[in-house]
């Protein structure tokens, strides 16, 4: 009987799981960036295979919430919505993640294309970000405490 327990355990572990790796940033629209008051937040998430956008957005806010400079920092990431970069369209939290897709956490759609796509048509410099009220306090203060 051990022995088939023991046989068993080791087929569990030795079976991979299939992961879909999706890139999360947060939108650079003026609403979002008064939500969460830093810019230039991104990450490339690895999930099982079958997850949903909400598990990815839960995963991303694991990231992201650090870098954002006052201690509600989770509750401030977690009321964004979330778009497919390239067309804008918002994504329901049951949607499945799948392979190389590009999310955008925000108040607002990105632009068609995303924000990259729309800095190059305007002429600005790719990747760019503008110091931020948040990271400029927070270079000189430190971060915020909760109170």
């Amino acid at each position: 009987k051990h022995r088939f327990l023991l046989h068993v355990a080791v087929c569990i572990v030795a079976v991979e799981r299939a992961m879909v790796r999706v890139h999360v940033a947060v939108g650079d629209d003026e609403a979002t960036f008064l939500t969460v008051f830093v810019k230039g937040l991104e990450a490339d998430i690895d999930v099982d295979d079958g997850k949903n956008i909400e598990f990815v957005k839960n995963r991303a806010i694991d990231q992201f919430w650090s870098a954002v400079p006052f201690c509600h920092a989770a509750a401030a990431l977690s009321t964004l919505r979330v778009f497919d970069e390239a067309t804008g369209d918002e994504l329901a939290d049951g949607d499945v993640a799948q392979e190389g897709m590009r999310l955008v956490l925000g108040q607002e759609p990105p632009p068609p294309g995303g924000y990259a796509a729309a800095a190059a048509a305007s002429g600005e410099a790719d990747g760019a970000v503008a110091p931020t009220l948040a990271t400029a306090s927070a270079a000189r203060f430190g971060k915020a405490p909760c109170v």
